[in-house]
């Protein structure tokens, strides 16, 4: 391809979007001896403790860096190190570049020296909703650039903002007419390893492949949680179970959710409460939070007593809507999840609720009672987090 252009894929909740821009992303990773071809990429999230995966501004941040040094151990770009210098020498905050700067440094960068350029930004629709139109029409301006091919892959819902400003130009839609097959490869290949502990016969394992596959309407969200529920070792003992749940199976992602949160609400009154406190904690936490400093947050219980627990406890009582992640951190399973508990569960999940949860545990930390906790290593992250960010959760919560 010898001139610009933008492709938009394009899809409902949990239709799979993320994972195939993640192939594109790992695809274009691969080493090439071509060093005029650069890719820059950002997965936008409203599912984690960072704002900044949500603003136009630290996306374009992201770009800029990552554009300004595309190999480790070669000097920076010239248009990086000249703004450097200017801000060193103005030496007045902020010192952090700006919306307006990242954009002329991006422009500036993407014509020094490279023929190619591609950028890729996932979760278009989780950018913050304010804001997101002024990076909407940049990245069509980007298209507009003399000299340098620019490649821009964008990934979304179909939001009508979005679609009015990408929708005349090149889009992809995933719906159920084109992604029944990379369901039902993924279907099969979790029924024959985790179904009954992979010791199903082929006559269960035919009807509960069929049955998901029928339903799934284009949703591998909705297929994922099913098999979850279905392959739960601790509710799942025989084929008469596996049975009895393909009966019941919820018929859309939201009363799958439904069907979670009644579980949940039938816990002991301990369990609940430590359920319920990882799910506020996932939604307010104002930075990202390392598993032991997650763990310490939900940990400490409404009456101060402080009981340890694990990170298989709560991803356990959790179930589908909670995740561990690699980058050693928690955080809500999907967006949908956290769309569903802004809605259905205003109540016990608003954000009043949320920062009360979570400045009463800041300040039971920060008491006198429990200075020697602060001395325990696996809670010495979460005490710092509590020193800095309780105004912000009292003054939240009020």
């Amino acid at each position: 391809m010898t001139t610009s252009s933008l492709l938009w894929l394009r899809g409902d909740a949990g239709s799979g979007k993320s994972y195939l821009t993640s192939l594109v992303v790992e695809d274009l990773l691969q080493p090439h001896l071509d060093m005029q071809t650069l890719l820059a990429f950002f997965y936008c999230s409203r599912t984690s403790g960072q704002s900044e995966r949500q603003e136009p501004r630290d996306i374009l941040r992201s770009i800029v860096r990552q554009l300004s040094s595309p190999v480790t151990g070669l000097p920076l770009k010239p248009p990086v190190l000249v703004k450097y210098k200017q801000k060193r020498l103005a030496a007045s905050p902020p010192a952090t570049l700006g919306l307006k700067e990242s954009k002329e440094l991006i422009k500036e960068l993407i014509q020094d020296g490279y023929s190619s350029i591609t950028i890729i930004i996932d979760g278009l629709d989780e950018c913050n909703s304010q804001k997101r139109g002024d990076i909407f029409r940049y990245l069509v301006e980007l298209l507009r650039l003399p000299g340098t091919v620019v490649k821009i892959f964008i990934c979304s819902r179909n939001e009508p903002d979005i679609f009015e400003s990408f929708g005349d130009l090149n889009s992809l839609c995933i719906d159920a007419s084109n992604n029944t097959e990379d369901i039902r490869r993924f279907v099969e290949q979790e029924v024959e390893t985790r179904l009954l502990g992979g010791k199903a016969d082929d006559g269960l394992k035919e009807m509960v492949k069929k049955k998901l596959c029928e339903k799934a309407q284009g949703i591998f969200r909705w297929v994922a949680l099913q098999l979850d529920a279905i392959c739960d070792p601790e509710f799942v003992y025989i084929a008469d179970d596996v049975k009895h749940k393909l009966q019941k199976l919820a018929e859309t992602l939201q009363q799958t959710y439904a069907g979670i949160f009644e579980m949940i609400s039938k816990y002991p009154p301990d369990s609940r409460e430590v359920t319920e406190r990882a799910l506020r904690w996932s939604m307010c936490a104002q930075q990202l939070l390392s598993t032991q400093e997650f763990l310490a947050a939900i940990s400490m219980n409404s009456d101060g007593r402080y009981v340890r627990r694990t990170k298989h406890e709560i991803l356990r009582m959790c179930r589908s809507l909670l995740v561990d992640e690699k980058l050693d951190t928690f955080r809500l399973s999907h967006l949908s999840v956290k769309e569903y508990i802004e809605e259905s569960k205003p109540l016990e999940y608003g954000e009043i609720q949320l920062h009360t949860t979570a400045a009463e545990t800041c300040l039971l930390f920060l008491d006198y009672g429990n200075k020697n906790l602060r001395n325990d290593p696996k809670v010495a992250g979460f005490y710092k987090y509590a020193v800095i960010y309780w105004p912000n959760h009292c003054y939240m919560a009020a």
